[in-house]
Order: C-alpha cells, then sequence, then structure tokens
C-alpha cells in the first residue's frame, strides 16, 4: 500500500504529536489575525486581483483545489497510520474530471475509542489547516502576483471554506462524522430526519407512534434536523447569489435560470412527496380508528 512504511508513521508521529497540533493552533490564529487585518486595511486590492482571474489563473486554482484535497485525504490516511487502522482502500479518484487521492477509512467504526474516531474524521480538516497557515504565510509575505493570489486562495479555501462547508455537521462530510462519532450516533442524519418527521406529523394530526429506536434523545434530534435544513438552504443561497453576481456579467445568465429553475423544481417535487406521505398517513390512521370503533360496536 502506498506510504505503507516506517515513514508514514514518522510523519504521523510528527504530525499529530501535541506540539504540531499547538503550534499549528497559535500560528494559524496569529497568520489568520494578520490576513484577515491585510485584506479589511485594502479591500480595493482584493477586488482587484479576483478581478484579474481569468484564464489559466482558473486552472491554477482548480488544479490548487485538487491538490488541498489529496492533502486531506492524505490526513486521514495518516490518522489512521496513527490509531493502528488498516485503510480499506488508498487510491485515485476523479475529482472535477482531475484525478485526486483518496483514502477508505470506513475500518475506523472498528476502534472502540469514539474519541480515536472522530480524530480520524477530523484528520482531513486538520491538515488542510496546515494549508491555510503555509497559505496565509505566502500571503502575507509576497507581493501583488501569482504567488500572492495562490496564498489567499489556500487560506480562503481551507479556513472559511473548511468550516462553511467540510467542518460543518450539518452536512454530511468530515463535521458531521466527528459529530456522530462523539455521540456514538452513526446514524444520527437519518434519526434526526426521521424524529423531525414524527414531529412534522404529529402536528398535522396524526397519531402514528414513533417507533424509531433513537440512538440520541429526540431533544437535540430534532433541532438538529430543523438548522441542517436551514443551514443547507443558506449555503444554498449563498452560492446561488455569487453564481448570480459572476455568471451574469461574462453573458452566462441562460445558465444560471436553468440552474435555479432545476433546484426549485427538485425542492418542490420533495416537498409534495412529503405533503402526500403526511396526508397518505392520516388517512390511513383515520380509517385504522373508524375500524377500531365500528369493532366495538354491539
Amino acid at each position: 500500500m502506498l506510504f505503507r512504511s516506517g515513514w508514514a508513521r514518522v510523519l504521523s508521529s510528527l504530525f499529530f504529536s501535541r506540539i504540531a497540533i499547538v503550534g499549528l493552533l497559535i500560528g494559524l490564529l496569529l497568520t489568520s489575525y494578520g490576513v484577515l487585518a491585510s485584506m479589511l486595511a485594502n479591500p480595493e486590492q482584493i477586488l482587484y486581483d479576483i478581478s484579474r482571474i481569468q484564464g489559466d489563473r482558473w486552472l491554477v486554482l482548480a488544479a490548487l483545489l485538487v491538490a488541498i484535497k489529496s492533502c486531506h485525504e492524505f490526513g486521514h490516511y495518516l490518522a489512521c497510520v496513527r490509531n493502528g487502522v488498516r485503510c480499506a482502500e488508498v487510491g485515485l479518484m476523479l475529482l472535477c474530471f482531475t484525478p485526486c487521492l483518496y483514502c477508505d477509512t470506513t475500518e475506523s467504526w472498528r476502534l472502540s475509542s469514539r474519541w480515536q474516531r472522530a480524530g480520524i474524521a477530523a484528520a482531513g480538516v486538520y491538515f488542510e489547516f496546515w494549508i491555510a497557515l503555509l497559505g496565509g504565510f505566502l500571503f502575507l509575505n509576497t507581493p501583488p502576483g501569482l504567488l500572492h493570489l495562490l496564498g489567499a486562495g489556500m487560506w480562503v479555501m481551507c479556513t472559511l471554506g473548511t468550516l462553511v462547508v467540510n467542518a460543518n455537521p450539518f452536512f454530511r462530510y468530515d463535521g458531521y462524522f466527528v459529530l456522530s462519532d462523539l455521540l456514538c450516533a452513526p446514524n444520527l442524519s437519518h434519526q434526526s430526519n426521521q424524529a423531525l418527521w414524527q414531529a412534522y406529523k404529529r402536528v398535522l394530526g396524526s397519531s402514528s407512534r414513533d417507533d424509531e429506536s433513537y440512538d440520541y434523545h429526540k431533544g437535540f434530534l430534532i433541532p438538529f434536523a430543523v438548522a441542517s435544513s436551514l443551514y443547507r438552504w443558506l449555503v444554498l443561497g449563498g452560492i446561488l447569489l455569487f453564481l448570480w453576481h459572476f455568471l451574469v456579467p461574462i453573458g452566462f445568465g441562460l445558465y444560471f435560470i436553468l440552474l435555479t429553475g432545476a433546484i426549485g423544481v427538485g425542492a418542490i417535487k420533495s416537498m409534495n412527496r412529503n405533503l402526500q406521505y403526511t396526508l397518505a398517513d392520516r388517512k390511513s390512521t383515520r380509517l385504522n380508528s373508524s375500524h377500531e370503533w365500528i369493532s366495538r360496536m354491539p
């Protein structure tokens, strides 16, 4: 297997040592403060740099994204090595039609410690923070140009992008699996949606019993499902707003309309399907109640 040698154990010992973790947190906080101060002090320069992203620079940023995701997966692999977990598979996948490293960490469920399982799930985000530290250093110590732009891209993608999507438990990415492992609730998403659905049916008058066996109490699962749904729609709205400002000025407004329409149709179909299920459940409940009442008649 790739990197299955003493080098993997040495690298895992170095990156996951307490000194490295504390040093990363301190360095990333200081660097991020400097990056944000620089961006806020001169926002016109940032907007100018963004306006110059065209042609081959888009290809460079796409390659940077692939490299970041490969390092992300490599972090999961080293975490598995650190905890003595066998990776079921390490190889290449296609990310945006570009080869990218991936690592299958499903064997981590065999670990008895939830902290070790959560650590493996969080390792990819941890490695992205290392990339953010490097990107912030490049941004702060280079003049305007390609390296300056790459440094900004590395910092933005590995801090803001990671915190909004990958490290957020409301998406089924690393943050979700970290929370799922810490709560010992492997079916957190399904059970929270099921608990919310049962509560929704009760509000509409259904008297069906909730026979689902939950790994965690419903007082947490229902708000988690609501927050997850709202957050996903918020992020989707932000993406659509970004695409509106990006696609329309360059003459791709039709593609934006088609994309928005496809998303809207999908959302309406999903809501209509859930409503039909609810009405069918209410009808079934009323019929069962009527049959039970008739059977009790003398």
